[in-house]
């Protein structure tokens, strides 16, 4: 299908959820190519107004041959109590919140890989982008770690249990965090590919409850997610 080079787009929702804290990452996936040609074309990024919203992202995604994925994780409050704070080898001192939004986000990554990888994408190299957060030096160089080091491993052992295409070979070579759009100025291309994922957020429990659609795929990140937690629970 696609070949070559792909941008990702990505951010995070936080969502109270019968008694649980339910943490939203939304990803956009398009090939560099088509993305840097529309998003030079303002116009072609503007869908009409009275289109229901799930019907203009699934236009923007066919137009670019992209897509999009809706990972989330559901944890318990005690998980993420205000003030916890978390340490490891790389990182000696976090705050918990940091912690799962990091965890959130890589294994939302990775399922986000494995889907190109199944539905046979040719990647080569993606550049990761996410809206900005802040984090401390060392937590950002550990998470840039994890999704261009850590992360072929995982595409690796996917091959082996034909979770993914066999000659899929995606890499993520560099994790940027996107400044938001000033007061009174159009986004630049990587804004208003974070823009396209705000949508997906504001919308999130509606396409999670729809199923998905061709375009659109979700993954239920609970399990791993409350796994990676509890080693910081001692429980």
């Amino acid at each position: 299908m696609s070949a070559g080079l792909f941008y990702i787009f990505c951010d995070e929702k936080y969502l109270d959820l019968n008694g649980l804290k339910r943490i939203i990452a939304a990803y956009f996936a398009v090939p560099q190519d088509s993305w840097n040609r529309m998003s030079l074309d303002r116009r072609a990024l503007r869908i009409p107004q009275n289109t229901p919203r799930l019907a203009r992202i699934e236009k923007l995604l066919n137009d670019t041959n992209g897509f999009a994925s809706l990972t989330y994780a559901d944890l318990e409050p005690s998980f993420l109590l205000g003030g916890g704070r978390d340490g490891t080898n790389d990182i000696p001192d976090m705050a918990r919140y940091d912690n799962a939004w990091s965890a959130v986000i890589a294994y939302g990554l990775a399922a986000t890989l494995r889907y190109l990888g199944r539905n046979m994408f040719e990647v080569k190299t993606v550049d990761l982008y996410c809206d900005t957060r802040s984090l401390k030096k060392n937590h950002k160089s550990a998470l840039e770690r994890v999704v261009t080091q850590t992360l072929p491993e995982i595409i690796k052992k996917g091959r082996r249990q034909n979770l993914v295409h066999p000659q899929f070979r995606g890499r993520v070579r560099r994790l940027e965090f996107v400044s938001k759009v000033p007061m009174g100025r159009d986004p630049d291309k990587f804004q208003a590919g974070v823009l396209v994922v705000h949508y997906l957020l504001q919308n999130a429990n509606s396409f999670i409850h729809s199923g998905g659609t061709q375009r659109i795929c979700l993954r239920d990140n609970t399990q791993e997610v409350r796994g990676y937690i509890k080693k910081f629970l001692g429980t």
